[in-house]
């Protein structure tokens, strides 16, 4: 190969690839065994308005803010970006990046409901 890359390494990765994208489905499926309703049918009835304002009410507001603003980041970021193979290099790492802190944001609010639930 006349990349950095050898092909062993290639395959190497995509072998981590394919384990991701497992993973991922394993998750969802487990989500949709456990409620009887298709993943997106749960996005679409969860995240409706109507929801979320039920959601405000019953939420302390600075949770609430913290969701609130995940959402709207992780919405705005996929309206920006369709696909993202399509992206360059630098994009690709800008949009790990912003992804990882939605997440760290997600994990810190799931840890303030666990704790309402105490």
């Amino acid at each position: 190969m006349s990349s950095e890359l050898s092909l062993w390494k290639l395959i190497e990765e995509l072998v981590s690839i394919i384990r991701l994208y497992a993973q991922l489905l394993r998750v969802i499926a487990d989500i949709e065994e456990k409620t009887g309703k298709s993943f997106d049918d749960i996005l679409k009835t969860e995240l409706k308005p109507e929801g979320l304002l039920e959601l405000s009410r019953r939420l302390p507001p600075e949770v609430f803010a913290n969701l609130m603003t995940a959402l709207l980041r992780i919405s705005a970021l996929a309206m920006r970006v369709s696909d993202p193979l399509k992206l360059s290099v630098k994009e690709k790492r800008e949009m790990v990046a912003e992804l990882e802190d939605i997440s760290r944001g997600l994990e810190t609010v799931v840890e303030k409901l666990k704790g309402l639930k105490s």
